[in-house]
């Protein structure tokens, strides 16, 4: 019997992790990484394979996260997890094998009681099934239980559940799936490695999960499924619906939910969670519509066509955001994906932004579908980013939106902020709004040499260092500038950066100036793939020393 670590490991189903992250439908996630998948992508196979043999040998060592805090609408920060690509990789290969086993158990909820994170099966090109159609399914149950004559309600959500999940109560149930002691030991200790938080010395911590790669969701599962199996005794006078970790009753008579809400706070007491009393409302429904909408977890919604008639769409963005306040935040940003920019639309934005900051990423990314922002708006939306600087993931957003869009005549004021805001947010933490700032500064051409070397090579977080290369202009620091800080990336220990230097290395007709050997091996598998290179070399040769001292690096 082949063991549930040579199967997560194997290459066919790595393959499969690394189908999944391409087809994952989360702009937010993917927008971090295209560069990097772009990169990964040119040597796929080889690295694939690189990666299983590593894997098999249990040479593969799990990456820190990178991590960004975005906000909420309460206020506090969310944390999102940057896992490294052959992190995500590895991490959904693994829940892949655990999916395989949890589907028979779960497979006869699916659109009856459970609407989120449903698992699509190993031939299905994306790894869930399509998150509009069970959001349509829940909706259709909820309304159909109110027409069946349950007219009361509560919700039952969970506090900061990723975060709150327990390794050993993961493993509990990971180990009821039937999966061996040696996998799960291997999960627990790369969640170990993924979930710490980032500081001066890393806090290993025993709990949680990272929010933001695909494969959490499913994982999830394996925990909030406790509360499933749970209700397999409940009366017919109750309905349950579940939507990730946002639980919903419906009864006939108000006594029957007090007393559900008792059990369900016992179930999460049993299992290391935490309900949030403040969100716990039971109540008479008086539309069923905002119990549906009410929902704290919608999928952020995909770029969508843009509608033919987009007179319309402004004047219904105008009817959604009354006073400049957004009630139906759901329905806003579904519309907002489909409207073309606009500049009394942008005004309206700009003030619902200062209202409600969380709506963020919908609001800046409609930013980024100008082709070049007018004066008067560019204006204003920095004007917004001086106002609320509380947040990095928010000022960051706003740099990006701005980057290569703002009006000539608001650029030097843009970048001077770019240039404060890197001074006033240090390491660590704030690493997403730095690479924001640097990345405008260099697009601006305003970072002497030095600057952009030290920034791009010497930052202490992976992602930034893998982030900024695709903004250093050749033309403005010159080619043998250009080409040293290239090879200086490609000895990068981190795959992600130094494969990102490789096809730069390709694309531009870089000299390789340093050893051979010093390369990342899977970066050297890129520069392989693309003919600029023969075979790999290992680490230095103590008795030969540097064999390789330039290798020109031209198309063949």
């Amino acid at each position: 019997m082949v063991s549930d670590l040579r199967q997560a490991f194997h290459v066919d189903n790595l393959r499969r992790a690394w189908r999944w992250l391409n087809t994952n439908p989360d702009p937010l996630y993917k927008g971090y990484f295209r560069h990097i998948y772009r990169a990964y992508a040119i040597s796929a196979e080889e690295n694939l394979a690189d990666l299983s043999g590593r894997l098999k040998r249990e040479i593969f060592q799990p990456h820190p996260a990178s991590k960004v805090y975005f906000p909420k609408k309460s206020g506090i920060q969310r944390p999102y997890t940057l896992l490294t690509i052959e992190d995500q990789i590895v991490y959904l290969a693994m829940v892949n094998t655990i999916a395989l086993r949890l589907l028979p158990r779960v497979r006869r909820r699916y659109d009856r009681q459970v609407f989120g994170h449903q698992y699509a099966g190993p031939r299905s090109r994306f790894f869930y099934r399509d998150w509009r159609r069970s959001y349509r399914k829940f909706g259709d149950a909820i309304r159909s239980a109110h027409k069946r004559g349950f007219l009361f309600t509560a919700s039952f959500d969970l506090t900061a559940c990723y975060d709150s999940i327990d390794h050993r109560v993961l493993s509990y149930f990971l180990q009821d799936l039937g999966l061996t002691q040696e996998f799960v030991a291997k999960l627990q200790s790369h969640l170990t490695v993924w979930t710490a938080a980032p500081a001066e010395k890393r806090i290993y911590q025993g709990h949680g999960i990272p929010q933001g790669p695909p494969a959490s969701g499913l994982l999830s599962e394996v925990v909030l499924r406790y509360f499933d199996e749970n209700q397999t005794a409940m009366p017919r006078s109750l309905r349950y619906f579940r939507y990730v970790d946002d639980i919903r009753f419906f009864a006939k008579r108000e006594y029957d939910l007090r007393r559900m809400v008792v059990e369900m706070d016992l179930l999460s007491k049993q299992i290391g969670l935490f309900p949030q009393s403040s969100k716990i409302s039971i109540h008479r429904v008086t539309n069923i519509d905002d119990e549906i909408k009410s929902i704290s977890h919608p999928p952020e919604p995909l770029r969508l066509s843009p509608s033919p008639n987009q007179a319309r769409m402004r004047k219904r963005l105008a009817q959604l955001s009354p006073r400049y306040k957004v009630p139906n935040e759901t329905r806003f940003k579904y519309v907002l994906a489909r409207a073309e920019p606009n500049a009394a639309v942008s005004r309206r934005l700009l003030h619902v932004l200062r209202r409600q900051p969380h709506l963020y990423v919908s609001i800046f990314g409609y930013f980024e579908r100008y082709g070049r922002i007018t004066e008067k708006v560019s204006a204003e939306l920095l004007a917004v980013l001086k106002e609320i600087q509380l947040y990095g993931a928010f000022t960051a957003a706003g740099f990006r939106a701005l980057r290569g869009r703002c009006h000539p005549d608001v650029q030097p004021q843009v970048m001077q902020w770019a240039k404060k805001t890197f001074d006033r947010f240090q390491p660590g933490p704030h690493s997403e709004v730095r690479a924001a700032a640097v990345s405008i500064l260099l697009t601006g051409g305003a970072m002497k040499w030095k600057d952009i070397l030290d920034y791009t090579v010497q930052e202490k977080d992976w992602w930034p260092r893998a982030e900024l290369l695709q903004h250093v202009q050749i033309n403005q620091i010159g080619q043998p500038s250009y080409e040293s800080l290239v090879n200086s990336l490609l000895k990068d220990p981190t795959v992600d950066v130094s494969i990102g230097a490789a096809e730069a290395a390709g694309a531009n007709s870089l000299n390789l100036i340093i050893p051979l050997s010093q390369v990342n091996p899977v970066a050297q598998l890129s520069l392989k793939r693309m003919g600029l290179i023969g075979a790999r070399r290992g680490a230095v040769c103590p008795v030969m020393g540097d064999v390789v001292a330039s290798v020109n690096l031209r198309w063949t």
